[in-house]
């Protein structure tokens, strides 16, 4: 998905609060849903002249490798419906967002268990379900983006470029994430045991609860961020630091009930045999509280169209996670994993934030400022 589509659309929300001109808006949507579709046709040549030889490289079985299109083509379908859920969330539309997510679920899954369980088709029927449902849902996206007057015939080199330029150093920032979040199980399979690698997902399945709380955040957060960026003062300043400090407490909350709360899951709704997960909950929480707090500050990298930083960024932190995967876990066996994972996250919050408020002055530190007014004096009490 990033090399198809060069993660473009994403300054789609950036540019939505500031070009005010909807025809204008209108002839940069169109410009950058352009973008995904000459990589597209180069991945689907590759996938059909080279399809035997990725076939063996991927472990897919010989007689499907007739389907490898199935991926650039899921890929720029998948890519479609993120642009039209990130616009329903820029245009506060968190009903139709809610209706959307819902139906696409229901969907996949109800033809999940028709291919898979009823006609017995194994991993390949999930493959299918995930295709129908993308084209249904592209097709859905389309009609919607038709009514909203986004299509345009007027289509720019100079809007294409911007998001081409935009998302050039968000793939390195993509892969780097896919690394971080991976390498430390592919590690303790190598180093460790694989045994020990099911016990360890566990934990993280549990941490990622967090993950929920985060992605439900930076839905409202972007939008509101955004928005005020546009129009920053000394009011819209205080607004965005309340909101932050309040994202943070329950973070914080998050993270101290997943850590004592979630080993009271075990014997109940997880087989005692993986109890040895419970070691790994507090650094992976942690690590998520971390990357909850990037979240935070990396939407200002996003709206001043910085991402050359984190270009550097994932550059830097691979290579270090890597490292630290490798250091920890000779020293520490599988728990070193969790102490990578976590001073991974935490070189990345600390970077994210030098970068951040290098772009935009905001007074973090004034709790004074923040919480003036914030509660309301009654009667002089």
């Amino acid at each position: 998905m990033p090399l198809i589509g060069l993660v473009a659309s994403g300054i789609i929300s950036v540019e939505f609060f500031k070009i005010q001109d909807k025809k204008e808006f209108a002839s940069f949507f169109t410009s950058v849903q352009l973008i995904p579709i000459i990589p597209f046709v180069f991945f689907l040549v590759i996938s059909f002249l080279f399809g035997g030889y990725l076939s063996r490289l991927l472990e897919i079985p010989t007689e499907f490798s007739n389907y490898l299109f199935l991926i650039p083509l899921i890929a720029i379908l998948t890519i479609y419906i993120e642009s039209y859920l990130a616009y329903l969330v820029v245009k506060k539309s968190a009903y139709h967002y809610l209706v959307v997510n819902i139906v696409k679920s229901s969907v996949e899954i109800g033809l999940t268990l028709l291919f898979v369980v009823y006609f017995d088709m194994g991993w390949f029927g999930r493959i299918l379900s995930w295709l129908i449902a993308s084209l249904l849902f592209t097709f859905v996206a389309s009609i919607y983006f038709y009514k909203e007057d986004l299509f345009s015939l007027k289509v720019t080199k100079k809007y294409v470029m911007a998001g081409v330029w935009f998302g050039l150093p968000l793939i390195l920032h993509t892969l780097g994430k896919f690394v971080i979040n991976q390498s430390d199980r592919i590690f303790i399979a190598k180093m460790v045991n694989v045994d020990e690698v099911g016990v360890y997902n566990i934990a993280y399945q549990l941490a990622s609860i967090l993950l929920i709380f985060v992605s439900a955040f930076s839905n409202l957060y972007v939008p509101y961020l955004y928005e005020r960026l546009a129009d920053f003062n000394k009011k819209t300043e205080k607004e965005i630091l309340q909101i932050s400090y309040l994202y943070t407490v329950i973070l914080i909350a998050g993270t101290v009930i997943i850590t004592f709360g979630s080993r009271f899951l075990f014997g109940w709704f997880i087989d005692v045999k993986f109890i040895g997960a419970i070691p790994y909950i507090f650094w992976i929480s942690f690590s998520y509280f971390l990357w909850g707090m990037y979240a935070l500050f990396s939407a200002y990298i996003y709206y001043f169209n910085k991402n050359k930083y984190l270009a550097y960024l994932s550059f830097i932190n691979v290579i270090t996670n890597i490292a630290f995967n490798y250091i920890f876990i000779k020293q520490f066996g599988a728990l070193g994993a969790a102490y990578a994972t976590c001073l991974s996250y935490f070189i990345t919050l600390v970077m994210i934030i030098f970068f951040a408020t290098r772009l935009v002055s905001i007074s973090w530190f004034n709790v004074g400022f923040v919480f003036n007014g914030f509660f309301k004096v009654k009667d002089g009490k």
